[in-house]
């Protein structure tokens, strides 16, 4: 028998993605901004628009290294960059 997910996403999270027909809980997580009920100690989905990691790599870049790092204890676990590498090679953010 199939068992429904929960998406956890993180208190911290601001404009969370919604997931239509997806229940979601907020709870404080260890890394990332998205995981899953019962295996936040296996998967970590880190979201990051282009003005974020932008931000996360020049002026945070020690606090991002930390949150990077907690990451790479989790088996599964992966940063989402919303924005394309047009974006990117033409500085759009």
């Amino acid at each position: 028998m199939k068992r429904p997910i929960t998406i956890i996403i993180d208190t911290r999270e601001q404009l969370a993605y919604t997931f239509d027909g997806v229940p979601t809980e907020r709870r404080k997580l260890e890394a990332g901004d998205y995981s899953v009920l019962g295996l936040e100690d296996v998967v970590c989905v880190e979201r990051k628009n282009l003005d974020d990691l932008a931000k996360s790599l020049i002026t945070d870049r020690e606090r991002f290294l930390k949150a990077v790092r907690r990451m790479e204890e989790l088996p599964l676990a992966v940063v989402v960059v919303e924005g394309s590498l047009e974006d990117i090679a033409h500085g759009r953010f």
